[in-house]
């Protein structure tokens, strides 16, 4: 119930359903054609590459520094695009990890933060972020366009700007430094 209001998947009456069951059952009304697989499991370093060997892309729909660093690593090593969003309060971040082309997670945020349980949220903060995300999965996936890889994308909903800082492969990052560039 607490985070309700930016869960735009899942309703008052799900209350109390695992949100994997609650975001299948609505992803399947809203289109009957697409094919919805369920995976009732916690990501880890055991389980993790096995899981995004299966896809194309992933996107971050994460609520924690320690499994996004996971999967940041997993995406690395397996060369998949993994599509990093962050929030907290009226601030989001994103950033497109392109093993071989530009910085990975670890190159930009050596150490995960500390970890804030309950943070504060407005609910349009990680609606905006989302968004943001599937345009990049978008033209990923369809090649048009150009993703935003090198570059850490801000939006602070406070000001309602939104920020570009160009960001580097860091040289002795322990996730990516032994992929070469342009690859």
């Amino acid at each position: 119930m607490s985070n309700l209001n930016r869960q735009v998947l899942h309703w008052t009456r799900d209350i109390g359903v695992k949100k994997v069951y609650s975001a299948a059952k609505k992803l399947k009304e809203l289109n009957p054609e697409v094919n919805v697989e369920v995976i009732d499991d916690n990501l880890r370093e055991d389980n993790v590459n096995d899981y995004v060997k299966r896809v194309d892309l992933v996107v971050d729909g994460l609520d924690n520094w320690r499994t996004r660093f996971i999967v940041n690593k997993a995406c690395v090593e397996l060369g998949k695009p993994f599509i990093h969003a962050g929030v907290h309060g009226m601030y989001g971040q994103l950033l497109v990890i392109m093993p071989g082309k530009g910085p990975c997670l670890q190159c930009i945020i050596p150490k995960p933060p500390p970890e804030t349980p309950n943070p504060p949220m407005l609910s349009t903060t990680p609606g905006i972020l989302a968004l943001l995300e599937v345009t990049e999965a978008i033209k990923i996936i369809t090649g048009y366009g150009k993703p935003a890889v090198g570059k850490m994308i801000i939006y602070d909903g406070y000001s309602m700007s939104f920020n570009e800082i160009q960001v580097k492969k860091r040289p002795n990052c322990p996730v990516c430094s032994k992929i070469v560039q342009g690859g």
